[in-house]
């Protein structure tokens, strides 16, 4: 859905590959589930928010979950998300959200 947007998209299936890929490049967003296998989102967001600035510790990053309520956004920012997104969600409400990041980065 995003790449239609004119996004490129790098998908991971697992943490590590995520931070793998974070070590290779640093994408403007980082959108993960917090439902992932194995170690989940929390798991990630923190490893990730323990990197250096220059290693991509401070890339936004935009929480996606089928909890939607008021709490699990809440715990989804306290854990270093920029944004949470409950699902079900519609596209645009995701690329505006990837797009409005992206640009605060880019700010």
């Amino acid at each position: 859905m995003l790449e239609r947007c004119g996004a490129r998209v790098a998908p991971a299936a697992s943490v590590e590959q995520a931070l793998e890929l974070l070590a290779s490049a640093r994408p403007a967003v980082l959108v993960a589930d917090l439902a992932m296998p194995g170690r989940d989102g929390y798991d990630l967001i923190a490893a990730v928010r323990r990197l250096s600035r220059d290693g991509g510790g401070d890339v936004p990053a935009l929480a996606l979950s089928a909890y939607a309520g008021l709490g699990d956004r809440r715990r989804a920012l306290d854990a270093g998300y920029d944004a949470h997104l409950g699902k079900p969600f519609e596209p645009m409400d995701l690329a505006a959200l990837v797009h409005r990041l992206a640009r605060r980065d880019a700010a």
